[in-house]
């Protein structure tokens, strides 16, 4: 391959087509940044008070576990994510408006481009639940039975009623009564009744 180094590596090989420690020009900024497969950016155009060649320094969204980095064009600085530049660069624009970019392993710190692709919404929402990043348990999950109050009446009960009793009111099994006596269903309403009890 022909050695292109404004990038500092070889000329860019097809969409999903990767080489260790190759770097693409930036989509949006070409000709003034390059993005590595790792999800590192540096600048390669010389202007005033720049270094071309210099990784730039990146910084975590708190609010929403992203890396992200500040680019100049046209005299203005923006602080944009990291991984859609990345997924522009190794794979290609977005198939379509819907689409964005999915982490893999499911951690959005890591932006390598091995670890994004494309995708829709809902199967981002698939993955972070096989992921168990969303939690589905207890009052997050919209089939169940039982809510914040009803649990907490079931451990009041224990020892005055049986569980065959109380799972007939509450419409749950005998299993499920003692779990929650047990702690070992809705173990954070227990840990809550405890704070305000």
């Amino acid at each position: 391959m022909v050695r292109d180094p404004r990038f500092g590596g070889s000329k860019p090989n097809a969409p999903g087509v990767f080489t260790p420690g190759e770097w693409r020009s930036c989509p949006g900024y070409e000709g003034l940044y390059a993005v590595s497969i790792e999800g590192r950016v540096k600048r390669v155009a010389r202007g005033p008070n720049t270094c071309p060649g210099k990784v730039k320094k990146l910084q975590r969204a708190p609010t929403r576990q992203r890396w992200t980095v500040k680019l100049h064009k046209n005299g203005t600085g923006q602080r944009v994510d990291v991984a859609p530049l990345v997924c522009k660069a190794f794979h290609g624009p977005a198939p379509s408006h819907k689409h964005r970019v999915g982490h893999k392993d499911g951690n959005r710190c890591n932006d390598h481009a091995s670890n994004l692709c494309w995708e829709l919404p809902d199967a981002t929402v698939r993955r972070s639940y096989s992921l168990g990043k969303i939690n589905r348990n207890g009052p997050h999950n919209g089939r169940a039975k039982l809510n914040r109050a009803s649990v907490k009446e079931i451990r009041g009960l224990q020892g005055h009623c049986t569980a065959a009793e109380i799972a007939q009111r509450h419409e749950v099994s005998e299993w499920t009564v003692r779990a929650i006596w047990e702690g070992k269903r809705w173990k954070g309403e227990s840990h809550e009744s405890k704070r305000t009890g």
